[in-house]
């Protein structure tokens, strides 16, 4: 599988993650990101809600994507979508001009300037922020931290997001597992988890493997977000 990234504009790195390229040869697994992104192929353009699980796609030709931070699509989705897609005619234009051979980035990149983003409600973005980064925070202490009450801040990151705080640091350990080296144990105590066995429990939830055969299996065709992995410049903003 031939798969690459690209930085967006710095001006959209708040909403941005990445842009991404991929050409599957053959069947390959996606992991959760909580994230949503836009896919051009073909002359259409999709939009792929948050995923709270993994979930195999078929071998394709090559296909163009933007992946939105978490929470951060709800300016061209008014709000969540999750494990489904939906087709957006809006973006139809677009996704024609690149089958016709534009450049993706540039294309799309026009396209996010000229939409006038929906408010940013940065307690989201200050609780995403902070998840991204130390994933084993209480999110009653996280609440507090924002001003709000636990089932308040669920209902606005969930409106958002589309998955609670707790669903999102899932994601945020399983990903930092993949990006670890050493033993399982290692990977479990680097990444967060309680134990080895916490370890083997959320893989087999988010993916449907044991451990050992998400490691074999990301040895080849494991679709992961590089730009999800590094401390996104996102972190200190607080901003639009």
């Amino acid at each position: 599988m031939d798969y690459a990234e690209r930085a967006p504009d710095r001006r959209l790195a708040a909403r941005v993650a990445c842009h991404w390229r991929v050409e599957a040869h053959g069947p390959h697994l996606v992991l959760p990101d909580g994230c949503m992104d836009i896919l051009f192929e073909d002359g259409r353009a999709t939009l792929v809600g948050t995923s709270t699980v993994a979930f195999s796609v078929p071998p394709s030709g090559p296909v163009f994507g933007v992946r939105f931070a978490p929470g951060e699509a709800f300016a061209i989705a008014g709000g969540a979508l999750v494990d489904a897609t939906v087709e957006l005619s809006a973006w139809r234009e677009v996704a024609e001009r690149i089958a016709e051979g534009a450049d993706p980035v540039r294309t799309v990149e026009h396209r996010l300037f000229a939409i006038a983003p929906r408010a940013t409600d940065h307690r989201v973005r200050r609780a995403v922020d902070t998840l991204l980064r130390a994933p084993a925070t209480r999110v009653d202490r996280l609440a507090r931290g924002l001003g709000l009450s636990e089932r308040q801040l669920e209902r606005i990151f969930t409106e958002r997001v589309g998955v609670a705080p707790k669903q999102l640091a899932r994601t945020v350990r399983l990903q930092r597992v993949l990006a670890l080296d050493g033993t399982l144990a290692a990977r479990a105590a680097a990444a967060g988890f309680a134990d080895q066995a916490h370890l083997a429990r959320e893989v087999k939830r988010l993916t449907g493997l044991t451990s050992t055969a998400l490691l074999a299996t990301a040895a080849w065709p494991v679709t992961m977000s590089d730009s999800f992995k590094r401390p996104a410049p996102r972190a200190a903003t607080t901003g639009a």
